[in-house]
């Protein structure tokens, strides 16, 4: 593992958080944009670690929030990426300029946040967007063309994909370089997670992850292409996990209900939606119920008739509707 390098006294100090050092050292004369080994200012050195303070400071005496490191990247990036609302919020005051930079890539701040694992990111990405809304659409350069959307999808972000839905539903058939929708490229990930399980965990992620990114885009994807992509070698390695939300959100017609697995294990999920929609395509959902998930939905049928016959009762139907669901959920 590279060991990091060793920060001259100003940095050393931002990193610290420690502001009477900081200020002694602008005091007897340190360059307040001086860079360390790394192309690193002192201000990006403050804005990783979140300490608002000293960025204060900093700023105060003329650092510079448009100065980018080595990796194209300015404090605003950094703040973003690790989570820092305040830091972020202070940034962008003292230069708004900073959420449109790009570098050579085509990576903006907002492409930091939506792929960061911060527990406060989408907030951030809110944050961000609300400061640049004409951010929501932009694509990189390099390596790939990926929208805002590809890059949540990829790294599994499923929170973020819905408000980037909610926000810019353009982006949903945008495709990357390579000719990846956002849905597909959760896929892929998630495919990859599936096949290398045991020896590769992207950024410590499972299947589970990425299955949830997608399930967060399908709903607005039609049947037609949902079902199109599930049946690619890629997309059958997690269609067990999406036949269930594919049938919950979109009424299929016959000859695609005729697509699905017949057992399909797992389907009882959607049956709840079903019986809500139509009870000829909850009959459909039934009929692809493996032997034992439908011996315990007739079981439970059989009991509750039982139970309105004794007790002379006659629930509403979409009382039994539901208590039926709850055998098969």
């Amino acid at each position: 593992m590279e060991q990091a390098p060793e920060l001259p006294p100003l940095h050393a100090a931002a990193v610290a958080g420690d502001v009477e050092e900081v200020a002694r050292l602008l005091a007897e004369g340190t360059p307040v944009n001086s860079l360390e080994s790394r192309g690193r200012s002192a201000l990006i050195e403050a804005a990783i670690c979140g300490h608002e303070a000293v960025i204060r400071l900093l700023l105060d005496k003329g650092g510079n929030p448009m100065l980018p490191d080595a990796n194209e990247r300015l404090p605003l990036n950094y703040a973003a990426c690790r989570g820092h609302m305040g830091a972020t919020r202070m940034l962008l005051q003292a230069a708004p300029q900073s959420v449109r930079f790009t570098n050579a890539a085509g990576h903006l701040a907002a492409h930091h946040a939506t792929t960061s694992r911060a527990p406060n990111n989408l907030a951030m990405l809110e944050l961000l967007l609300d400061a640049a809304p004409d951010t929501l659409t932009a694509r990189t350069r390099e390596p790939d063309g990926s929208t805002l959307l590809h890059g949540a999808a990829a790294f599994a972000n499923a929170a973020a994909c819905r408000l980037l839905l909610a926000r810019a539903p353009s982006l949903l058939m945008q495709r990357m370089d390579s000719g990846q929708t956002a849905f597909e490229l959760a896929i892929i990930m998630g495919s990859r997670s599936v096949q290398m399980r045991a020896s590769w965990k992207p950024w410590d992620l499972g299947v589970e992850a990425f299955v949830d990114a997608a399930r967060a885009l399908l709903p607005a994807m039609s049947a037609a292409y949902v079902l199109a992509v599930l049946e690619t070698p890629r997309g059958a390695m997690l269609a067990s996990y999406l036949w269930p939300d594919l049938v919950a959100h979109h009424a299929l017609t016959p000859a695609q209900w005729a697509r699905v697995p017949n057992p399909c294990p797992g389907l009882g999920r959607a049956l709840p939606a079903m019986l809500r929609r139509s009870e000829a395509e909850a009959g459909r959902l039934v009929a692809r119920l493996p032997a034992a998930d439908w011996q315990r939905l007739r079981t439970g049928a059989a009991s509750l008739h039982r139970a309105q016959k004794q007790l002379d009762i006659d629930l509403p139907a979409p009382l039994v509707r539901h208590i039926l669901s709850i055998f098969d959920a």
